[in-house]
């Protein structure tokens, strides 16, 4: 199901991107996009999974997802992800804090950073990412 978030994405996506004629450059989208995981795992595992088997969440991932099905973000590329998904930690500690007042809402990969860019005489994109982490 197309979500509100994600018709409004492409359209706007739409309006950016020139097309290959006039693309003489780069378009970013970063943020706080709020793709979280849709996953059947139950909130324990998520954050069993998240420090140590992460890379197996990633298949989960909202974001992946949709533009897997050309619904958002179609033609943006990300670069791998390769760091744990992050969440809000217990104070003073490096552990994910489970207790929150609001209810417990699961690791993720919220904030993004994704490019499109004119591509090279090969292929490929004129731009390269050199570090993509979470601090």
């Amino acid at each position: 199901m197309v979500s509100y978030f994600d018709s409004f994405i492409s359209e706007l996506v739409q309006a950016l991107v020139l097309d290959d004629s006039q693309n003489k450059g780069f378009v970013f989208a970063m943020g706080d996009l709020n793709y979280r995981l849709d996953s059947s795992l139950s909130t324990e595992a998520l954050f069993k999974n998240a420090r140590s088997n992460y890379s197996h969440l990633i298949q989960f991932d909202q974001l992946h997802l949709v533009q897997q099905q050309h619904l958002a973000f179609t033609g943006f590329i990300e670069s791998p992800i390769t760091f744990p998904p992050t969440y809000k930690y217990a104070k003073g500690s490096n552990e994910y804090d489970s207790r929150s007042r609001r209810g417990i809402r699961e690791p993720a990969w919220c904030d993004r950073v994704l490019f499109t860019s004119q591509l090279s005489g090969e292929g490929k994109p004129l731009i390269q990412s050199e570090r993509y982490d979470s601090f």
